[in-house]
């Protein structure tokens, strides 16, 4: 499934994104951005009702926290619980990340980080920012969790 949220949703953009969906966002709300993006086969998100008849199978998002976002999205389009994909895509650029050439990791981040993470450094070919599974991709895995979305591909046996 491929998004495009208004700018009231910036936050569940990031969060469909950590959960490996395609979910564009834009800091500015025209209206024609948003339509174009919904006729090349993207499910408009918005909170702004007068929006809703302009937008063919736009979902209106109802609530203002983004774990009860997600669990409307989660029912009402039959998201997936359990997807492997997550922290596939920036964060920030939506782009689909790469696995980082080892010399430029070493170069980036810091070095025990490229020690202890050496196979599982990615980076975004559009921002040039890296990841790696630390404890802030940790603690969001947990909150996945909690939320109700499983990925059996991550060890939530770790400790923060």
């Amino acid at each position: 499934m491929r998004f495009v949220a208004d700018i009231m949703l910036g936050k569940l953009a990031k969060w469909l994104r950590v959960l490996g969906f395609d979910a564009d966002y834009q800091s500015f709300d025209p209206i024609h951005h948003i339509g174009q993006m919904a006729r090349d086969g993207r499910i408009p998100l918005t909170r702004q009702r007068k929006l809703i008849p302009l937008l063919e199978d736009a979902v209106f998002v109802r609530y203002n926290r983004v774990d009860d976002q997600l669990k409307q999205l989660k029912q009402a389009l039959f998201l997936e619980t359990c997807h492997a994909d997550w922290f596939s895509r920036c964060i920030r650029c939506n782009v689909p990340l790469m696995a980082a050439p080892e010399e430029a990791a070493r170069n980036n981040i810091p070095e025990y980080v490229f020690y202890e993470n050496m196979k599982n450094i990615r980076f975004c070919p559009s921002c040039g920012r890296y990841f790696w599974p630390g404890s802030h991709r940790f603690r969001m895995e947990k909150q996945l969790n909690r939320w109700g979305f499983i990925n059996p591909f991550l060890d939530l046996g770790r400790k923060s």
